[in-house]
């Protein structure tokens, strides 16, 4: 700051902090900050600027201005895609957008080049005909015959119209089938050097490729700005039970199953210790409700969870089938995520819906929590697939029940 102020309340000490206060904002030194301290011996420094950092960068007035966390979050997760790299990726994608521009050209020039070939072919064809046949001599002696008729001359009449029996009789003379042969030959050249011609299309499967190539570009460029635009701008409330770069990387499987959803909040919609662990809360909340996520903490500090596209409905009494096959079921261990993705041929069993339980997945069931959420069994590899070497189904919630002691349960709204 070129011209500072100065503390009114203490001679000779500089403004060095602005002091929020319900709307209010007053300057202070730092003797302020040090006698408010002392008489209520408790500061909220989140309400405290600093000149010099707010001078400095607009980054700490908006940290102290807004949601620290919110901005910390935002800003760490757009710095982990940098500017440079978004643009090397568009590059790259409009450079092979430009090479399957120059591969398109060259087919529709191929093409252009081919049909071209058929219409001169045919014409070709035509013109060998109209030469075997002999066509304008053909046409003159019609002629002089109509000419001979009109003036009576009945001898050359007689004469010409011999010519034309002769010359049409030449036509089918020489060759072994006579015009017909003729025509089979021209044909089967003709054939042959079309055949040359059209088979040889590798450019098609080139440009397949390359079109690929592109889409593929494509979908890593909108991949990374869509990831980027879900981890910064989403809202919603936080997890107590899994961290928020763990929340962030569920978020990221889930949107990479699903390419086409945006994610604009996740909706905290169940909380065990807050609502009640037992079927009728649970229900209560979740009734009608898709795209929801679930994390579940055991008495043994296990955590897991899944997610599903499919609708929960507590009166149809049935499976549910995820058509999209994007349900999953996840663990934790060592701060390692696992995952148990929905398999294909088993995707009609994805869900389980009824009253009488709680959150239940998979035929037979993978997961079922009882309505108390303290009962209920691991049966994982019949309907969600299984990687893991040595897998024990009875351990995965650290004991024979799952005795649930927090369970969050998001609804992802795009």
């Amino acid at each position: 700051m070129k011209q500072q102020t100065y503390c009114q309340s203490h001679q000779g000490f500089a403004h060095q902090f602005i002091i929020l206060n319900q709307g209010q904002a007053k300057l202070a030194c730092g003797e302020c900050i040090y006698q408010l301290q002392d008489n209520t011996n408790k500061v909220d420094f989140g309400q405290i600027i600093s000149i010099q950092k707010a001078l400095s960068s607009p980054d700490s007035l908006i940290q102290k201005l807004t949601s620290q966390d919110k901005f910390s979050n935002l800003f760490q997760n757009l710095g982990n895609l940098t500017g440079d790299e978004l643009k090397q990726e568009l590059e790259n994608f409009e450079s092979s957008l430009r090479q399957l521009q120059i591969l398109i050209d060259q087919v529709i020039a191929r093409a252009k080049m081919q049909v071209d070939l058929i219409i001169e072919t045919r014409i070709n064809i035509k013109n060998d005909l109209i030469q075997k046949i002999k066509y304008p001599q053909f046409v003159k002696l019609l002629e002089e015959l109509g000419n001979s008729q009109q003036d009576g001359q009945i001898d050359i009449y007689k004469q010409i119209e011999l010519k034309l029996s002769q010359h049409l009789n030449e036509i089918n003379q020489g060759d072994t089938n006579g015009l017909n042969g003729y025509l089979d030959e021209i044909l089967s050249q003709y054939k042959n050097k079309l055949q040359e011609q059209l088979k040889n299309n590798y450019q098609i499967d080139n440009l397949k490729i390359q079109i690929d190539q592109c889409l593929l570009q494509y979908q890593n460029l909108f991949s990374k700005i869509k990831r980027t635009y879900m981890l910064g701008f989403l809202e919603g409330a936080k997890s107590t039970v899994v961290s928020e770069e763990n929340f962030q990387d569920l978020i990221k499987i889930i949107t990479d199953k699903n390419p086409k959803m945006i994610i604009n909040q996740a909706k905290l919609i169940f909380q065990g210790t807050k609502d009640g662990f037992n079927q009728n809360s649970f229900w209560n909340k979740i009734n009608c409700k898709s795209n929801l996520l679930m994390i579940f903490k055991t008495k043994k500090d296990v955590v897991f969870g899944s997610y599903s596209p499919c609708k929960w409905e507590s009166n149809i009494n049935a499976y549910v089938e995820d058509i999209t096959c994007s349900s999953f079921i996840f663990s934790y261990k060592d701060q390692q995520i696992y995952l148990y993705p929905l398999k294909e041929q088993r995707k009609k069993y994805a869900i389980y819906c009824s009253i009488g339980y709680g959150p239940t997945f998979g035929s037979g069931f993978d997961i079922q929590i009882g309505p108390n959420f303290q009962q209920g069994q691991c049966k994982l590899g019949q309907t969600y697939n299984v990687e893991q070497q040595n897998f024990n189904p009875n351990l995965f919630f650290g004991s024979q029940q799952p005795q649930i002691v927090e369970c969050e349960i998001f609804e992802l709204q795009q």
